[in-house]
């Protein structure tokens, strides 16, 4: 059976302290209307002690633990006896949100923090006649390789030699018209008018407003600092551009503004390593783990060195404070292991078993093969109290290729040494609230809910799996565990709109998949999203991959 489309969505927030609350109506589509009335009915009671978290669960009846046992069939089960976790507050808002471009007193702060007096250039995607002339070379060589069956190319070759012959042509054309030499200017974190181009033709493809600096223009290694910042599109266009053996894309259309920070050098000085970006050797491998930690888990984090999860959470908050973002809470931090490269693909060969492997190095059971250990602390904004749950990267229109609306991330990798990367994806900006305290549905009708819905969402197809001899089972048995039940906020984007959308409460449930074979053996799927995400004002399905 196929997904259910969610009913569209409602709105929240009082923004966070990034923004002050504004004064302007939101314009919202018209299938949203009775949704946003549901929403602004006044919750009963409506006195101050309901505010808090107690008086949250005393009006819904939401209990400490979601417990569940539902056999849909003999090999399709969901059982849950999880933590309920649920805001502080006892108030979920509601709002109108747009996308949101980073505004140049917070660059500054974040620029002059990171990267300090480091001199920073100018990166540009203009080429010299000298770069192309290597990069030429480079392939002919590549191409001579390939007819001599030298290649370790799994390519086919007529395939391959196509696409160099297309991109050498190219490169060529490219080199009649390209500048002797490319001067890189002193950069800084003042925003300006980016162009992009075609590495092989030198067309321009975009333009984009932001900031693109790097510490060494030419290291394709990337030892030195980079600092960029993307403000929004301000397109309606993507253009799939086809080539021989592949295509390019050229995205003006999806909205959310993006700033990054990398420090390798600063990494590679902490395990002790030289690179060497044009031979490839040393290198850092870096493995990170696929279980997230909360904040209740952040104290029994074992320290490697001293240095542990709280720490590192401390370097983060001060980062932040000092920048001054007040905006963004620290949810899960994620343990990171620095390897070489020659233990990491030691490690994938020798073992049946990679997972496993991994999971030695975070259970500080291979500490001497380790270069050092960091850690990836995401961080979600937080409105009224309440945060804004984020699991997806984007939400997209129609498919893949069609245009998205980021969702709103930020994560800081910090080691013993300091911040060596920080990523912040699409910030929002409240536009319009329509309630500071939204009618929610009682715990039991989401039970309820979830119950149908689970089964509608999650039920096996058929397998095409052959009848055994033996007389056994054939068929694949799929058992759903859910770990965790979370009240909190979500962006949903307006129907077919990127450049508008909605704050709703929401319910996630969070868990992990076991199939069992016929043969006995079990694969456990961890679900880093959430398996079912409920509307908690009207007990819709949102499916946040569509957006709504």
């Amino acid at each position: 059976m196929k997904k259910l489309a969610a009913i569209m969505l409602i709105c929240i927030i009082l923004l966070a302290a990034c923004h002050p609350t504004p004064e302007k109506q939101a314009v919202v589509q018209k299938d949203m209307e009775q949704l946003i009335e549901k929403a602004q009915a006044t919750p009963e009671p409506a006195g101050s002690a309901m505010q808090n978290q107690g008086g949250l669960k005393a009006r819904l009846g939401i209990p400490d633990a979601f417990i569940v046992n539902e056999a849909y069939s003999d090999i399709f089960t969901v059982s849950a006896d999880a933590p309920v976790e649920l805001p502080d507050t006892g108030r979920l808002p509601m709002a109108h949100v747009k996308p949101a471009d980073f505004e140049q007193e917070l660059i500054t702060n974040i620029y002059n923090y990171l990267v300090g007096d480091t001199v920073m250039y100018n990166s540009d995607t203009l080429r010299s006649k000298k770069d192309i002339e290597e990069t030429i070379l480079m392939l002919q060589q590549e191409l001579s390789s390939i007819k001599s069956g030298g290649s370790g190319t799994t390519q086919p070759a007529n395939d391959t030699i196509e696409q160099i012959n297309e991109a050498i042509e190219e490169l060529k054309e490219y080199y009649e018209k390209a500048p002797e030499s490319v001067e890189h200017a002193i950069g800084s974190s003042q925003l300006r008018t980016i162009t992009i181009r075609d590495l092989q033709t030198g067309k321009e493809q975009k333009s984009y407003t932001g900031v693109d600096v790097c510490e060494y223009p030419m290291d394709v290694g990337g030892r030195g600092k980079y600092f960029g910042v993307a403000q929004n599109n301000t397109g309606s266009d993507v253009i799939i551009q086809e080539k021989s053996g592949g295509f390019n894309v050229i995205d003006t259309a999806s909205r959310g503004a993006h700033l990054r920070y990398d420090d390798p050098g600063l990494l590679y000085r902490f395990c002790g390593i030289e690179y060497d970006p044009f031979t490839f050797s040393g290198g850092i491998f870096n493995i990170t783990s696929s279980n997230k930690l909360y904040a209740a888990q952040w104290p029994s984090d074992a320290a490697l060195n001293g240095f542990n999860a709280a720490i590192a959470l401390r370097t983060a908050e001060d980062f932040l404070k000092a920048v001054n973002v007040d905006c963004m809470k620290p949810v899960y931090i994620q343990p990171e292991a620095y390897i070489t490269p020659e233990l990491h693909e030691s490690m994938i060969f020798a073992s049946s078993d990679p997972e496993q492997a991994y999971a030695g190095l975070f259970a500080h059971r291979r500490d001497d093969d380790l270069l050092g250990m960091g850690y990836i602390i995401s961080f979600f904004r937080e409105v009224n109290g309440v945060i804004v749950t984020t699991d997806e990267g984007s939400s997209y229109v129609d498919d893949a290729w069609g245009k998205q609306w980021m969702y709103e991330r930020l994560s800081i990798s910090v080691c013993a040494d300091g911040i060596y990367s920080v990523e912040w994806f699409s910030p929002h900006e409240i536009t319009d609230v329509f309630t500071e305290d939204s009618a929610l549905l009682p715990f039991s009708d989401i039970v309820n809910v979830f119950k149908l819905m689970f089964r509608v969402t999650h039920e096996p197809q058929d397998d095409p799996v052959k009848p055994r001899t033996d007389g056994l089972d054939s068929r694949v048995r799929h058992d759903y565990t859910i770990e965790r039940a979370v009240l909190s906020l979500r962006r949903i984007m307006e129907r077919d709109n990127v450049e508008s959308g909605l704050l709703i409460p929401v319910w996630d449930f969070y868990g992990y998949e076991t199939i069992t074979y016929a043969d006995g053996k079990h694969l456990t799927m961890p679900d880093v999203y959430s398996m079912l995400t409920i509307n908690a004002v009207d007990g819709s399905i949102i499916d946040v991959k569509k957006g709504y």
